[in-house]
């Protein structure tokens, strides 16, 4: 606090402005869904390209080496896609949910302390087709007789498109009036005032039907596989009109 720096400021707007900007390198993170889209183009081919069938395990099945290595990677591939929704799913399950509902659970130890609201506003986003809110609050107090400040409000940051709720907030917390909020007594510099299970907090639950639906695929296709692996080339069994092998489990 009180210290110089250099700020990043559009000059389109001079509302918006940045301390610090990514690196070049950073922009690379765009190619990031061309993965999805390999895998998604990989998984439609599979499924326009189905695997042979194979023997319950009952009888044998007359099966080329083409279509076996067809279905080797049929089922490979689908489980790579599957794999990246189960990957995705759980780190922004981790990220939206697990992350901040664990700051929830560690806030109910700390200790309330009297704050002053500083400055309270509704901060509105703007975007093609609809508008989201945010609620900023600047407050001070105290800790050991040392001043602390913090716009922490919850632990879930981000804008809603409630707007009613939002507005809710600041004008329950206007600038100038007293409020409660809750301090880290391991680090005074943590504070929130709000700690509870927010109705933001429980939309983190979504990612998990990815995590569920990328499980399930990679356990479908882990099950094929195991069922290939034990099948094996029977060259007495070799048919020369149709090209195929006769297989059998071991």
């Amino acid at each position: 606090m009180g210290t110089k720096a250099v700020a990043y400021v559009n000059p389109a707007n001079p509302g918006e402005a940045v301390l610090r900007r990514l690196s070049r390198w950073s922009s690379f993170a765009v190619l990031l869904p061309l993965l999805f889209i390999g895998l998604l183009g990989g998984g439609l081919w599979c499924v326009w390209f189905p695997p042979a069938p194979l023997g319950d395990g009952s009888f044998s099945a007359r099966i080329s080496w083409a279509e076996m290595m067809r279905s080797r990677r049929w089922l490979g591939v689908l489980m790579a896609f599957f794999a990246v929704f189960f990957l995705v799913g759980a780190g922004v399950f981790h990220l939206a949910f697990v992350r901040p509902g664990t700051r929830v659970w560690q806030a109910r130890a700390w200790e309330k302390t009297p704050c002053v609201i500083i400055a309270s506003r509704l901060v509105s986003f703007a975007g093609r087709n609809s508008t989201t809110h945010r609620v900023e609050i600047l407050y001070s107090y105290q800790v050991a007789g040392r001043d602390y400040k913090s716009s922490r409000y919850g632990f879930v940051e981000g804008s809603s498109g409630d707007m009613a709720a939002q507005d809710a907030i600041v004008e329950r917390y206007p600038a100038g009036s007293e409020a409660y909020c809750y301090v880290n007594p391991r680090e005074p510099t943590e504070s929130v005032i709000e700690r509870r299970f927010t109705r933001e907090l429980w939309f983190g639950l979504i990612p998990l039907i990815f995590v569920v639906a990328g499980a399930g695929g990679m356990l479908f296709a882990w099950r094929n596989l195991r069922r290939l692996a034990p099948l094996r080339f029977d060259m007495a069994g070799f048919d020369r009109r149709s090209s195929a092998f006769l297989i059998r489990r071991k």
